[in-house]
């Protein structure tokens, strides 16, 4: 059994999140070239060899916002696995030359510190932004379990 678990713990990308906040009390989200019109996320990405959570977080929030203004206010202690559906492994691996059957993902909270302006996404990778309430959540979190699981993160860091 535990070589098994070696095993399977590879067959998820190790992913973080970064839940990010301004002083209005708004949330960042962004909507990827690959999502459907009315799919959005947090901000993050994949964790490369080497990198620690917070190494990984900090690079792709500069890569996909094009600033480095943020600090992390809180780190979950949860750490997310799920299942991708079916075509989305199929296009990974196409895409990666590997396999993976989900994420392993984990959430920090984030401030950012800048202004307005400091965000410019990069056009290759991020369709639009927004600045959201959380009442607005239910409106915009609707992957699978995303709203669920973004409610328990965020009850876990006040």
């Amino acid at each position: 059994m535990i070589i098994l678990n070696k095993f399977t713990k590879h067959l998820y990308r190790r992913k973080v999140i970064g839940i990010i906040t301004n002083n209005k009390g708004e949330y960042l989200i962004d909507q990827l070239t690959t999502y459907g019109k009315n799919d959005w996320n947090f901000s993050g990405g994949g964790i490369e060899k080497g990198e620690t959570e917070e190494e990984a977080l900090f690079r792709e929030l500069q890569e996909e916002m094009g600033t480095n203004k943020f600090r992390i206010l809180n780190k979950s202690k949860n750490l997310i696995t799920y299942n991708w559906p079916i075509k989305v492994i199929i296009r990974r691996c196409i895409e990666n030359n590997g396999i993976w059957l989900g994420q392993s993902q984990k959430h920090f909270l984030i401030k950012f510190t800048g202004i307005k302006e400091d965000i410019r996404p990069d056009p290759s990778e991020i369709r639009k932004i927004k600045w959201i309430k959380r009442s607005e959540f239910k409106k915009y979190l609707n992957f699978k379990n995303q709203f669920k699981i973004t409610e328990e993160e965020l009850k876990q860091f006040k």
